[in-house]
């Protein structure tokens, strides 16, 4: 499988382009406010296409943060059919409002029911308990798969935990 990520500074009209013949196309759309976190993250799902003996790749639509003030209704539906949101992060601190507004907007609008939320934070620690709060917050009302590292956030996952879609809370 091939993975090209292509992506200016902008970001206006950004795509990714996979080339592969077998599996499924499963589309992410990462939301990041550094540039290469952004690329951490689509290296990091072309490897769990390659570990998964490729059964299905990813199609990446990456949207830099600050894009969501000046083309929200074009993010969103851009991000209506994706199967996953990386909300990767590096350089923000709290929870953004403009994004938790843009993520609300997606999640009216999203077509893929059984969606997710991923977080990547490349700066964990004390200052990614507000976003990890938020973002917990969310999902749970919104029904999303949540996917995290629990060892980066210094907080027992517990306080984060969410059952995947369709299966019963436990707690």
């Amino acid at each position: 499988m091939f993975v090209m990520m292509r992506c200016n500074q902008n970001n206006k009209g950004a795509s990714t382009r996979t080339d592969d013949a077998a599996g499924e196309t499963m589309k992410a759309v990462i939301v990041y406010d550094d540039f290469a976190v952004a690329g951490k993250v689509n290296a990091m799902l072309a490897g769990a296409s390659r570990r998964a003996n490729q059964i299905a790749h990813w199609l990446v639509h990456p949207w830099r943060i600050d894009w969501l003030n000046l083309a929200p209704d074009e993010a969103r539906i851009d991000a209506e059919d994706a199967h996953l949101i990386v909300v990767a992060l590096r350089q923000t601190r709290t929870l953004p409002r403009r994004l938790l507004e843009w993520l609300e907007s997606w999640a009216a609008h999203r077509q893929v029911l059984e969606a997710g939320l991923a977080v990547w934070n490349d700066q964990p620690g004390e200052n990614s308990r507000a976003v990890m709060a938020g973002l917990s917050r969310f999902v749970k009302q919104h029904g999303l798969n949540f996917i995290f590292d629990d060892s980066k956030t210094g907080e027992d996952d517990a306080d984060y935990a969410v059952p995947f879609a369709g299966e019963p809370a436990h707690r």
